[in-house]
């Protein structure tokens, strides 16, 4: 019954709460997920699980031994279901050697349900097992549950079992199956909020869950890698009921993340006074319904603040929280990999080697420009690792050479892979000419090539006047002249832009050839500068080639932009919004042998 895990399951599993998990293992007693064992029914491994007591076990607390019985088949699971809401779930099998060592922490779980320090409505939950070897499989596929690995464990609530992927440790476990129950805290007080929107402290849960004493991580919580608090700020409840429920079904879907706690505050005095006190940095001007998160990592000095305006945002809040939860240039980890896995985005993927000597130089480089570049691609995400378990991944992305730094990109719905070519620069261009190509699904094979360092389209443009940002003012505001300037990006030159830098080339060559000396065509380049004042809001970095006159009375906008762009268009165009009189011939983008083409009817236009 055994599979070979794909690359989701590989990563998600091998590499769960990386974010916790690498800090604390000397922290408790903690048997973490990859103890799972892929499951075998050979009937020698039952004879040696009697001689055999593996490391981490009890031999008083043997495998399938802890719980509240075991259900045999699917009719018996049925019943139970019908006649139980709420209960816990470990799957096991009797062929397992070293699953007793789940068994411990599931001992420590069923100790706190029997002693009543935690529970559904003052009453123990439950716990059943099945064993695998003996159970039919497939038939737990309805309950969502695919069972590939063992020890496994799920809980059941509101008539949806989830299955349990986080650290095999107690707390962890417990807290899972409270933030199931009780998705969204309520937050009645300023204490309680002030205490919640704290992430250097461990909230104190307040949910009925905990029938006595909270019992918490404890000194683990100071260990985690980030720990993420999102609050609601609801002033209109009616009228925001819907939000509400889409809110708490959004927490209800996030709650297998560790670091991550939901709440909400639906008292007016409440929300008005947190609206007194923090303003527009958490609020809208019109409003004092508002999402705030406050997130930080373990190395950051101040938590970062990210707001959620109710009255004029549409993104679902699952999605809102899980983007607003990376990084722009994310480490990858088991932690991160699930908030990427259910944001379903293609993603970028670096491998690093910042400790060799000859690869650090440029692991760092490709690292500053991936970081500077990632806000201006928000369809995407971008993660790194240095991390040598990732090789797997590292050849399923279709990077085979062993040099770094590479990158690729995995599309998680088309499957597609396109890593960056062996060998090439990483430079800014490059990067950016790769990622915009992938855009433009001009490269969609592993053996597409980068531009050469000098572009192609720089033929077009000899009689083409190139402008510096410090010089703009010099060449393009000079009241002597009718200036046109084209705004172009040389990092993102494909088919259609080539096309309108070739017209406007040969534009500027026929006002040369024409002898009109009061009109000056120049290109300003936006990928190695910002646009000038009076274009920043024009202007889009990676947008299409653009076209403005900038006319001898008129310096200062606004700037008339031309709509036609191809030859006689830009020519034609220029002419009428110039200040200074010229003359045109009928077909000014023509010589002398096109006009005698088209004259003979051979002429064919394609600028």
């Amino acid at each position: 019954m055994a599979t070979k895990l794909n690359l989701t399951w590989v990563l998600a599993f091998t590499f769960i709460c990386v974010h916790v998990i690498a800090r604390i293992v000397q922290a408790g007693n903690i048997s973490t997920s990859h103890n799972q064992t892929e499951i075998d029914e050979s009937q020698d491994i039952k004879k040696s699980l009697q001689s055999e007591i593996p490391e981490g076990c009890d031999p008083d607390i043997p495998n399938l031994s802890v719980g509240d019985g075991i259900i045999k088949n699917f009719e018996e699971l049925r019943k139970y279901k019908k006649n139980t809401k709420v209960y816990f779930l470990g799957i096991s099998s009797s062929n397992c050697i070293k699953c007793c060592q789940g068994e411990v922490v599931l001992n420590q779980v069923h100790n706190t349900f029997i002693n009543k320090e935690v529970g559904y409505k003052k009453k123990p939950i439950p716990i059943i097992r099945i064993d695998i070897s003996t159970f039919d499989g497939d038939l737990l596929e309805e309950e969502g549950l695919d069972v590939k690995n063992v020890p496994m464990l799920a809980f059941h609530t509101n008539r949806v079992t989830y299955e349990y992927t986080e650290t095999f440790h107690k707390s962890f476990i417990l807290h899972f199956i409270n933030r199931k129950l009780y998705p969204i805290v309520l937050l009645k007080t300023e204490d309680d909020v002030n205490s919640f929107i704290n992430p250097a402290k461990e909230w104190i849960e307040n949910t009925p869950f905990y029938l006595e004493e909270y019992s918490g991580f404890g000194e683990l919580f100071p260990l985690f890698k980030r720990v993420t608090r999102v609050i609601a700020f609801i002033k209109d409840k009616v009228e925001l009921k819907d939000e509400l429920e889409q809110f708490k079904e959004a927490a209800l879907q996030l709650a297998d993340r560790d670091d991550l706690r939901v709440a909400k505050v639906t008292d007016k005095t409440l929300a008005s006074k947190y609206k007194d006190m923090y303003g527009l940095d958490w609020f809208s001007e019109v409003s004092s319904n508002s999402i705030v998160m406050i997130k930080k990592d373990y190395n950051q000095p101040e938590p970062i603040i990210r707001v959620y305006d109710l009255n004029t945002q549409t993104e679902l809040f699952k999605d809102w929280i899980n983007q607003n939860s990376l990084e722009p240039l994310e480490e990858m980890s088991g932690f991160s990999f699930k908030i990427i896995s259910q944001l379903r985005k293609p993603m970028f993927m670096a491998f690093v080697n910042k400790t060799h000597k000859e690869y650090e130089k440029e692991s760092n480089q490709l690292l500053r420009i991936l970081k500077e570049i990632a806000p201006d691609y928000p369809q995407y995400v971008f993660t790194f690792t240095e991390e040598e378990r990732y090789k797997e991944t590292k050849n399923e992305l279709g990077i085979t050479w062993d040099e770094e730094p590479s990158l690729a990109l995995n599309h998680f719905l088309t499957k597609e892979s396109t890593p960056f070519p062996k060998g090439k620069p990483f430079t800014k261009r490059n990067v950016v000419f790769y990622i915009n190509s992938i855009i433009d699904r001009s490269i969609l094979s592993p053996d597409f090539k980068l531009p050469d360092s000098r572009k192609e389209y720089l033929k077009h443009l000899k009689y083409v006047k190139k402008i510096k940002k410090n010089k703009f003012s010099e060449i393009a505001m000079d009241k002597e002249k009718d200036v046109a300037v084209l705004f172009l990006d040389s990092s993102h030159i494909n088919k259609d832009s080539e096309k309108i830098i070739e017209a406007y080339g040969k534009a500027a060559k026929r006002y040369n050839e024409l002898n009109i000396k009061s009109v000056r065509l120049a290109m300003f380049d936006v990928f190695k500068q910002s646009p000038p004042t009076g274009f920043d809001q024009k202007i889009d970095s990676y947008s299409t080639c653009r076209v403005f006159v900038l006319s001898s009375l008129n310096k200062y906008g606004p700037y008339h932009e031309v709509k036609k762009l191809t030859t006689q268009g830009i020519m034609t165009e220029i002419h009428e919004y110039a200040d200074i009189p010229f003359d045109l011939p009928d077909f000014p983008h023509l010589d002398e042998i096109e006009m005698y083409q088209l004259e003979s009817g051979t002429y064919h236009e394609d600028l």
